[in-house]
């Protein structure tokens, strides 16, 4: 027989040939050297040594014969042995299809440099800690992203998120992540300010909260951690201490105390805190002081448009240095002798002209000039 398969010439009479024989030797033979792909195919059908025919579909160059070659392979060690040395695509595609074993696939992932291969073989893998290992090493970062989204252990997500040199899967780590543990460390501990917000914005517990709001060097966290924080001391705290003028209108906000807030308004340097401080406030006792301390015609604004008290108006009205505060202030009077006073005598035709209309007077519009003083001086002598 192996004379016949030697020397004949005839297709089908050797391929009758190679169906007679037994011998491995032989077989082994024919499937390595015979110049026809079919003859070569029938004779891998015969041989009974796996790793054998994986070492001879490492070595055969055609396709078919590859692949009636790896349908004969079960064993997962030579299947793999088989997708890390050849280069036919679709072959190596077969191979780790049959390939079940997630420690041989995640070997075939690390040492392939087909990056074809490598995205198929990502998508198979499950278990935690080689997917952990993967979006943690691999180079590529496509490849490092599904690897993340793949994972569900909160604990590996937030190693990912702390550590990772690639910004989007640090930020897909952190998306995953819910239990209020691994959320403090990273609002805490991450040296990423995008981390950091992720985290906080997804915070619960108050103690966590609270040290960002008085820690973080970011303002915009910061702020995130304000917003939902409670605690009255803490908010106290943010509204007397934090440099930026934003996040203490913000903590103010949700202050009620009056007397805080008043004490607050006294320490104050930006006008507009001030003024916000001034909005939340009605005690007139407090605000009379306030008013009197205030040297922005801002700030007196606002209090006086938030007051109806008549002996506060009054004063305002005759005192304050600033002729439209003087102007606010009689429009909300509803003294006569105090609007005639005024009519007659305040130095500024706009607040004379605001009386007389209060009193239901005939206006002159003029055009006369008066001294409007703006400057930060005490407003009420």
């Amino acid at each position: 027989m192996e004379k016949i398969i030697e020397f004949e010439t005839d297709r089908t009479v050797r391929k009758l040939a190679v169906e007679r024989i037994t011998d491995q030797f032989t077989i082994i033979s024919i499937a390595k050297n015979d110049k026809a792909r079919e003859i070569r195919a029938m004779a891998i059908e015969k041989i009974e040594d796996e790793n054998i025919i994986a070492n001879i579909i490492i070595k055969e160059e055609d396709r078919a014969v590859r692949e009636a070659a790896i349908k004969k392979i079960d064993n997962e060690e030579h299947l793999t042995m088989i997708a890390l040395n050849i280069k036919d695509a679709y072959i190596k595609s077969m191979a780790i299809k049959k390939i079940g074993s997630q420690d041989l696939l995640y070997k075939i992932l690390t040492n392939s440099y087909d990056e074809t291969l490598r995205m198929e073989i990502i998508e198979r893998i499950t278990e935690e800690k080689l997917l952990f290992s993967i979006a943690k090493n691999d180079p590529n970062k496509y490849i490092t992203e599904i690897a993340v989204k793949r994972l569900n252990d909160e604990e590996l997500l937030t190693s990912i998120a702390m550590d990772s040199e690639s910004k989007n899967c640090r930020k897909l780590a952190t998306e995953k992540i819910t239990e209020e543990e691994y959320l403090e460390k990273l609002a805490k501990l991450s040296e990423y300010p995008e981390i950091r917000t992720m985290a906080v914005s997804k915070l619960i517990k108050q103690d966590a909260l609270i040290y960002v709001a008085k820690n973080d060097e970011y303002s915009g966290i910061r702020m995130n951690a304000v917003e939902k924080i409670s605690d009255r001391e803490t908010l106290r705290f943010v509204a007397k201490n934090d440099e930026y003028s934003e996040i203490r209108k913000l903590a103010i906000e949700k202050i009620s105390t009056e007397d805080f807030l008043a004490d607050l308004f006294y320490h104050e340097e930006n006008s507009e805190v001030r003024e916000l401080i001034a909005s939340k406030i009605t005690n007139i006792e407090l605000l009379r002081g306030m008013i009197k301390h205030e040297k922005y015609s801002g700030v007196r604004k606002v209090i006086v448009s938030n007051v109806n008290d008549p002996e506060l108006l009054m004063e305002v009205a005759k005192n304050d240095k600033f002729y439209l505060i003087r102007k606010m202030a009689v429009e909300k009077l509803q003294v006569p002798m105090v609007l005639e006073d005024i009519a007659e005598n305040d130095k500024h035709v706009e607040v004379r002209n605001a009386a007389k209309r209060k009193l239901g007077m005939d206006v002159r519009e003029s055009f006369e000039e008066d001294i409007m003083d703006f400057g930060y001086i005490n407003p009420i002598t």
